[in-house]
């Protein structure tokens, strides 16, 4: 996901007492952008005007949210506190268990509701979502401490709902934000590999190539799902320039530049394009 650096952060309005950092969506209209703010125990989104500066839509309970292809309705992601009434107000953090969570459609820009469902996952925190450009479905990222993927849920004006079964999970938790094909057909994810660059005992590596991670393509609206490893030739030694940022554990998130042709940032600093339809072995 793109970030804002500090200088852009700040010049962004508050939301819920923090400055704005990951940008979720930008709306066709090039005025109003959807941004999100880390916050405890869950991240908050809202939606800003990109001239002034103001946080002009700050939905309750939001974590993720982003507009339809068509830039008419808006999709939001909140969630609800469902545990013990008896629950310490000073916890700084909620187990995964007692959080709810729905998805909301609106009309936009009037936010009139139009329609919304309960969200039902194993285990994780969600914390993105985006639409297909077809119109028919919204994928929804969730996280968890050892691994990440991805939930489907139908939505039209009528009525949504989450569909049953149709998910990808994967490990470790470095992952992309899934990515619709043009067409709506597939999704695209891009998974990367953690401290790829050193052995188990973390001594560097040899030169040559070596796996970063792999990507995923996943077929609507229940798989199968194929997987590509992705691997970049490093010198001998070779290692990020920051370890410890998540940067270097990850691969860039999937941008297409044709039908079925995309293109991902590497950790080494590489870009590299790929097409869906020569990728992988199922899964």
């Amino acid at each position: 996901m793109e970030r804002l650096n500090q200088q852009e952060s700040s010049r962004y309005s508050k939301i819920h007492g923090q400055r704005p950092g990951t940008v979720l969506d930008r709306h066709r209209d090039g005025r109003h952008i959807a941004l999100q703010a880390l916050d405890v125990p869950l991240d908050r989104a809202g939606i800003w005007d990109t001239q002034s500066r103001k946080l002009v839509w700050e939905p309750k309970d939001t974590v993720a949210l982003g507009w339809t292809s068509g830039g008419a309705q808006i999709v939001t992601v909140t969630h609800r506190y469902r545990g013990s009434a008896r629950h310490p107000s000073q916890f700084l953090t909620i187990p995964e268990s007692e959080i709810g969570y729905e998805l909301q459609l609106a009309s936009w820009p009037s936010l009139e509701p139009l329609a919304s469902c309960e969200l039902h996952l194993a285990t994780g925190w969600l914390d993105w979502v985006g639409a297909s450009p077809a119109g028919n479905r919204a994928a929804v990222r969730w996280i968890n401490e050892e691994s990440g993927g991805f939930i489907l849920v139908e939505i039209n004006r009528m009525a949504i709902k989450q569909l049953d079964g149709a998910e990808y999970h994967t490990t470790p938790n470095n992952i992309s934000v899934p990515v619709f094909t043009p067409d709506g057909r597939n999704i695209v994810l891009a998974c990367g590999r953690s401290d790829w660059w050193a052995t188990e005992e973390q001594e560097p590596l040899e030169d040559g190539p070596h796996e970063v991670g792999h990507i995923a393509v996943y077929e609507m609206d229940f798989g199968p799902v194929r997987v590509e490893p992705v691997r970049v030739t490093i010198p001998s030694g070779w290692s990020p320039a920051d370890p410890e940022s998540p940067e270097a554990q990850l691969l860039g998130d999937p941008r297409f530049i044709g039908p079925t042709t995309f293109a991902i940032g590497l950790p080494n600093g590489e870009e590299r394009s790929f097409d869906i339809d020569a990728l992988g072995r199922l899964q």
